[in-house]
């Protein structure tokens, strides 16, 4: 897993009353994936949309139940979004829940709940499975 977002492909994608679920198929093992949703550097590379960047002095991930993370994305233009939330389980390298929010610090309800499972398929590669709860205010933002 060299430089540059994560090479996978998407299984599936369903999206319900509940929210988005994702399962990819992707060319790393667990904990080289696990390394990207944890450690600065890592999840520099891949997060955000394309034409975006997050530069690794933007991102700061306290991994652990109750940490919080924080990442700057830089948008064309000169604009930025913040993104930010808490981790509320972390099990290395297999389990991540976290919630994610642009909104700011000021109202904690505002808030996505994802929850990233990965499993070892042998071989070097892994299978990521994320869920990404609604916000309570889905259809408000478009997310319905």
């Amino acid at each position: 897993m060299s430089g540059g977002r994560l090479p996978d492909h998407v299984l599936t994608a369903e999206h319900d009353d509940e929210g988005l679920t994702i399962v990819r198929i992707i060319d790393a093992p667990r904990e080289a994936v696990f390394r990207a949703w944890t450690e600065p550097e890592a999840f520099a590379q891949w997060f955000g949309e394309h034409g975006s960047s997050v530069p690794v002095d933007a991102a700061a991930l306290d991994v652990r139940p109750g940490g919080a993370w924080r990442a700057v994305m830089l948008l064309g233009g000169g604009s930025e979004m913040v993104f930010s939330g808490e981790y509320r389980e972390v099990d290395e390298p297999a389990h991540l829940v976290l919630t994610i929010t642009d909104q700011g610090p000021g109202d904690a309800t505002d808030h996505a709940v994802c929850t990233v499972d990965l499993d070892d398929l042998g071989g070097g590669g892994g299978r990521a499975r994320g869920h990404r709860l609604r916000r309570p205010w889905p259809r408000r933002r478009g997310w319905g």
